[in-house]
């Protein structure tokens, strides 16, 4: 990796890297992307000596930016915060995608009275020098409106919700001369088809579940868009519509799990669920805005966002093996853990990669959880992908009365090592924690199964027969 220094002009000044002996050396970084914003952050750590004390210091300067190039990609990031060490000859730089800091001056509220496409939103509120890139948002108009201030990214992040879609940033450099720069817009980042499968102890070193009822809520007070001659948002005060969507009751029904009461949204389920003796009713309350000017729509829209929010969050870390090439963030997967009985079926929300440290870790989240007994397609997938995996390991036998007997009565014992890349495996502890639990070592007699283990004996009552060793669920 090389990263390159430039001034507020974007005049390239020097570069560093993690592997040219000569000049600047990459200590540590970091790499990190949000699907949730479409912005990136990076983290690097410069170490220098006598001689280049003076150059990181100049260099790697609040308000300056760096070019890093690495895996095909070429980024720019500001240079937000820096630490500098004296005690370990080190400047630590905290930096963020250049969108944050090239869109983040303040705009005021502001209401559109006519609908317009998403064009007509972005060339408004990007500033000279931006273009759109990727547009898969094209074609349905919006009449949008903000009660309150807001920097241009945050505007442009609610643009972008409003039409149901994702966003990042790209760059076009040509010779570290910066060229394009684009707001990409996207109707689902990722790949939406499965295409990978990832195990524990094949792709992925470990699995963190982090669990949260930080963002719970039971009650929505949801209002609208403030139609033409009101200064007052619609809300849903006198209302009564069903959650299937499809039925308006009047009064509401009672068994239905979504309710409104007294112009709030409530989740009768999740109330209960969360209630307790220091909360009775499991009233937990937050605003919920969508616009609109149409109260079914409004309401259909905040019951949709409210499935979301009634339960605990649970997201989960995964720590890299190996990483695949192709894949990226916001594209779904599957995950396989047979020693803990997890599988789930989610999506790449964050991405972390160090390329001085070789890691790779990523958060995964709007997922949906199999556990065995109810999931028989990832169940299947499971032993599928450990078939394919144990189709690829080599087995070797070694006899302890060695391999040739002329009239003499055999007696040995034949010892088998199972070959996993570069590691030989020889207990079935090992055995198991690399292929998951049920795999074994068989040994065959004319397509009869003998024994079982890393060892086998034969005697001369076996003068004449031949063996099979296998590895296999």
């Amino acid at each position: 990796m090389i990263v390159y220094f430039a001034d507020r002009n974007l005049n390239v000044q020097g570069s560093a890297s993690t592997h040219l002996p000569k000049g600047i050396t990459i200590l540590d970084d970091e790499k990190n992307e949000t699907l949730e914003t479409g912005v990136k952050t990076f983290s690097v750590t410069f170490v220098y000596d006598d001689t280049t004390r003076n150059l990181v210091v100049e260099n790697v300067a609040v308000g300056n930016f760096l070019l890093r190039s690495a895996d095909d990609e070429n980024e720019l990031y500001t240079i937000v915060s820096t630490e500098h060490s004296t005690a370990e000859q080190t400047v630590q730089a905290y930096c963020e995608d250049a969108g944050l800091n090239l869109l983040n001056w303040m705009l005021p509220a502001y209401t559109f009275t006519t609908a317009h496409d998403i064009n007509y939103y972005m060339t408004t509120y990007l500033n000279s020098g931006w273009e759109i890139g990727v547009n898969e948002l094209e074609g349905p108009t919006l009449a949008l409106s903000w009660d309150g201030e807001s920097t241009v990214l945050e505007r442009l992040e609610s643009i972008v919700n409003s039409f149901g879609g994702e966003m990042d940033f790209s760059y076009v450099i040509d010779r570290l001369t910066l060229v394009k720069k684009y707001i990409n817009l996207y109707k689902h980042r990722g790949n939406s088809v499965i295409t990978h499968q990832l195990r524990l102890g094949g792709d992925i070193s470990s699995i963190t579940t982090n669990t949260s009822i930080e963002n719970i809520v039971t009650v929505f007070n949801a209002t609208g868009g403030t139609p033409e001659g009101s200064n007052t948002p619609i809300n849903l005060v006198g209302a009564n519509y069903s959650s299937d969507g499809t039925t308006t009751h009047s009064p509401a029904v009672p068994t239905d799990d979504y309710q409104i009461v007294s112009g709030t949204i409530q989740c009768k389920s999740a109330m209960a669920k969360w209630s307790s003796k220091l909360d009775s009713d499991g009233y937990i309350k937050r605003p919920y805005t969508y616009d609109t000017l149409d109260k079914q729509t409004l309401f259909s829209h905040a019951v949709a966002e409210m499935r979301k929010v009634v339960d605990e969050e649970v997201t989960y870390d995964l720590e890299f093996i190996t990483f695949p090439d192709d894949l990226r963030l916001g594209d779904r997967v599957n995950v396989v853990d047979d020693k803990n009985n997890l599988y789930l079926e989610g999506r790449i929300l964050t991405l972390t990669k160090s390329i001085s440290q070789n890691s790779t870790k990523a958060t995964l989240g709007e997922w949906v959880k199999k556990t065995s007994g109810i999931s028989d397609r990832l169940l299947a997938l499971a032993h599928e992908i450990r078939q394919q995996v144990l189709s690829a390991t080599s087995v070797t036998v070694a006899s302890s009365g060695g391999l040739i007997f002329n009239n003499t009565a055999i007696s040995t014992t034949l010892t088998a090592t199972v070959y996993y890349g570069d590691e030989a495996i020889t207990t079935q502890t090992r055995l198991e924690e690399v292929f998951g639990t049920g795999v074994a070592v068989n040994w065959y007699n004319n397509g009869s199964l003998v024994g079982t283990g890393f060892s086998y004996s034969v005697s001369s009552a076996n003068t004449n027969e031949s063996y099979i060793v296998k590895v296999e669920d």
